[in-house]
């Protein structure tokens, strides 16, 4: 067992971690994710509509890949707050070059990652590494022999 200061955060390589992959090694047809940015945005059109009965939506929004996502088996807390849905296979969230997987019934080892991403672990294809991490299922990735 090695238990190391990671840019901050302490990690224990027997206890899974948050584990990070390119967004190049995902399997992009079993995506349904939720926006989280767009949920914010229209969240604050309903409330201002609330506010001013003659507000007019005049902003026009794209879902595009600077939005984070979330997808994988999520649900919504007392306070109406995403968190992961651990009768589920995995939570992850999808940035707009990587993913973070913060949890899943798989894991795999890595190694931490850079300071972008204190505490977590670096999983991706080519990455070996003694750190375990969560993991996507293998239907989730997308590899260059398919």
């Amino acid at each position: 067992m090695t238990t190391i200061n990671h840019w901050g955060k302490w990690i224990d390589s027997e206890v899974p971690t948050t584990g990070v992959l390119s967004v190049h090694e995902l399997n992009w047809d079993y995506m349904d994710e939720i926006c989280l940015t767009c949920e914010e945005i229209q969240i604050a059109h309903d409330e201002q509509r609330e506010i001013d009965l003659d507000y007019e939506e005049d902003e026009y929004w794209d879902c595009d890949s600077s939005h984070d996502k979330i997808f994988g088996d999520w649900k919504k807390d007392e306070n109406g707050l995403y968190e992961p849905d651990k009768d589920g296979e995995f939570a992850a969230i999808l940035r707009e070059s990587e993913v973070q997987i913060v949890w899943s019934k798989f894991t795999t080892k890595g190694n931490p990652c850079s300071p972008c991403f204190p505490g977590q672990i670096s999983i991706g294809k080519d990455e070996t590494g003694d750190f375990l991490a969560y993991d996507l299922p293998e239907y989730m990735k997308y590899s260059i022999e398919q």
